[in-house]
C-alpha cells in the first residue's frame, strides 16, 4: 500500500508549519487527528498542558472519521481534561477558542468547552449547543461570576450544527463581546461586560465535553472532536478562515514530504492517512 506521508515528520508546528501565524498566542493545542497517544492528548502549544481523556477506554474512545483520528464522545461521561490549563487562561481578559465538532445528536445540550469549578463560587465559562431554544439559536456562550450571571445568550442566527457532518466553531472574546464564527461565516454576539476567562478566577476545570457544578457534571458532548485550539488574543478573519478550511491545517508542514511506501504485511488495515498530507501531496494549495 502506499501513503503519502511526511518524510521528517507527519506535522510540524510554530516556524515549521506552513502556516506559522495560526500558533500566535496559542496556549493550547490538541489535535487527535495526529495520531492515537492513548489515554493522554499531547499538546503542541509550548506549555505542556498534556490532556487526559477521562471515563473512556483508550481503545474505544479514539476513531477514524474523513481520513484522519478524533476522539468520539459517547454523551455519558467521556471528556478531555485539560485542568492543568486552568491556572494559564485564568487571567486571561481576551482569547478565542477553536475546535471541530461532530454531532451525533442535537436532540440534547452538549457542552464544547467549558472551564469552571466544582462549587460554583469563582463561577464558569461555557460555549455549548442548547437544544431547548429555538432553532438557528442554539449556539450559546455563557459566562457565569460568583456574584451572579454576566451572559448567557445564544449567537442569534447561528444555524444549528448538521448531525453526522464536521463543523467548525471559533469564539472570539475581546473583552466585551464574544462572537462566533460557524464554518466561516459570523453570527450573532452576545454582550459581556468584563473579560474573559478573568470573570471565574480561581476555577480549576477545564474541559473539552462536559462541565463542572456544584452538583457534579452535565451537558455532556455525543459526538466527534478533533483539532481543538485556545489563544490569549482574539483571531482575525483571515487566521479563522485558515482554520475553517480542513482539520489539523495549522500543523502541515511547510514543505511538500515526499511518498514512501507502507507495507501492510499482516494481513490488518494500515494506519489511516492524515487529511492534511493528502492535501498537500495533491497539491491542492489554498
Amino acid at each position: 500500500m502506499t501513503a503519502p506521508l511526511p518524510t521528517v515528520s507527519r506535522w510540524n508546528t510554530y516556524s515549521r508549519s506552513r502556516y506559522p501565524r495560526l500558533w500566535d498566542g496559542c496556549v493550547g493545542a490538541w489535535c487527535p487527528s495526529l495520531g492515537h497517544t492513548g489515554s493522554r492528548l499531547f499538546d503542541a502549544s509550548p506549555y505542556a498542558n498534556w490532556g487526559t481523556i477521562t471515563n473512556a477506554a483508550s481503545d474505544t474512545v479514539w476513531s477514524v472519521n474523513n481520513g484522519g483520528y478524533c476522539l468520539d464522545l459517547d454523551g455519558t461521561d467521556d471528556r478531555v481534561d485539560c485542568s492543568t490549563l486552568a491556572s494559564r487562561i485564568n487571567p486571561l481578559t481576551r482569547g478565542s477558542i477553536s475546535l471541530w465538532v461532530r454531532f451525533d445528536t442535537v436532540a440534547s445540550s452538549q457542552i464544547m468547552f467549558s472551564i469552571s469549578d466544582s462549587t460554583d463560587a469563582n463561577g464558569w465559562v461555557l460555549f455549548y449547543f442548547n437544544s431547548s431554544d429555538s432553532p438557528n439559536n442554539r449556539v450559546y456562550f455563557g459566562v457565569y461570576e460568583g456574584n451572579g450571571l454576566i451572559v448567557n445568550h445564544p449567537f442569534a442566527g447561528c444555524p444549528d450544527p448538521a448531525v453526522g457532518q464536521w463543523n467548525h466553531y471559533v469564539v472570539t472574546q475581546d473583552g466585551a463581546n464574544a462572537v462566533v464564527t460557524f464554518r466561516d461565516v459570523r453570527y450573532g454576539v452576545s454582550s459581556a461586560s468584563g473579560g474573559w476567562f478573568a470573570n471565574v478566577s480561581g476555577a480549576n476545570d477545564v474541559s473539552w465535553g462536559d462541565y463542572v457544578t456544584a452538583s457534579g457534571r452535565g451537558l455532556r458532548l455525543n459526538g466527534q472532536i478533533d483539532d481543538m485550539r485556545l489563544y490569549d488574543r482574539v483571531l482575525n478573519s483571515e487566521e479563522i478562515r485558515l482554520l475553517a478550511r480542513r482539520r489539523a491545517i495549522a500543523y502541515e508542514p511547510e514543505y511538500q514530504p515526499a511518498y514512501y511506501t507502507e507495507t501492510d504485511a499482516g494481513g490488518g488495515v494500515a494506519k489511516p492517512v492524515l487529511f492534511h498530507s493528502h492535501y498537500m501531496n495533491q497539491g491542492m494549495r489554498p
